[in-house]
């Protein structure tokens, strides 16, 4: 009570990050990736003022351990091109192409898929509880849209771990299916700017940060 409330807009999408892409996967494992990250709105404006402030020969080396190798791990980048850093009404979007030694798990006869994209919610509640409300700054929205091409020897799973994990207006949902030999990514995350109140409804929001990480980093079991 006396403190003052916090007014967010509901236009969350226009504020975040998309990824959309290919991954073409070889029998040993190892896989091309072709990803483009667009940053859009206010974190595309944050995005370009970080570009600015990099030096250009350290440019590709920043994309490849600050955006790359965190949403896919392991991957080396080949090839670099950014978009849009002057064009204020369009996202700005990162072109990356990479190679990555090993986005499947290969055990005998068991293939699994491994997690990327990983979002890290659980390090918004680090503590097991709060005297103070946490205080969210600014919204978070993600968008996954990408397509993982797998060789034809592997056995394509019938379907794939999916669901939706909600705390009030914050909700992250997984969909993801199988087209053809190919596994597609469709993942929304949104998480407005705004307070969590100690007791109960920051129990309920560590609840669900650890939720929703779990159901974004299963792996995907294939087979041979």
């Amino acid at each position: 009570p006396g403190i003052p409330r916090d007014t967010t807009g509901n236009l969350g999408a226009t504020d975040g990050v998309v990824f959309e892409g290919r991954a073409n996967v070889r029998e040993d494992g190892s896989a091309t990736v072709d990803l483009v990250q667009k940053f859009t709105g206010k974190v595309g404006i944050s995005m370009r003022n970080v570009f600015d402030r990099v030096p250009e020969a350290q440019v590709q080396d920043f994309v490849e351990t600050r955006l790359l190798a965190r949403n896919i791990p392991g991957a080396r980048l080949r090839e670099l091109t950014i978009d849009n850093k002057t064009d204020l009404e369009k996202p700005l979007a990162v072109h990356m192409t990479a190679e990555v030694p090993q986005l499947l798990r290969i055990q005998g006869g068991q293939v699994t898929v491994k997690s990327f994209f990983a979002m890290h919610l659980a390090q918004l509640a680090t503590l097991p509880e709060r005297q103070t409300p946490l205080m969210l700054g600014g919204s978070s929205h993600l968008e996954v849209r990408f397509q993982i091409v797998l060789p034809e020897t592997v056995r394509m799973p019938s379907s794939l771990p999916t669901g939706e994990v909600r705390d009030g207006e914050r909700f992250v949902v997984v969909k993801d299916v199988v087209q053809g030999h190919a596994i597609v990514l469709d993942r929304l995350v949104d998480i407005p700017a705004g307070r969590v109140q100690p007791g109960e409804e920051y129990a309920k929001f560590v609840r669900f940060s650890q939720d929703a990480d779990a159901l974004v980093e299963k792996e995907i079991a294939v087979g041979r």
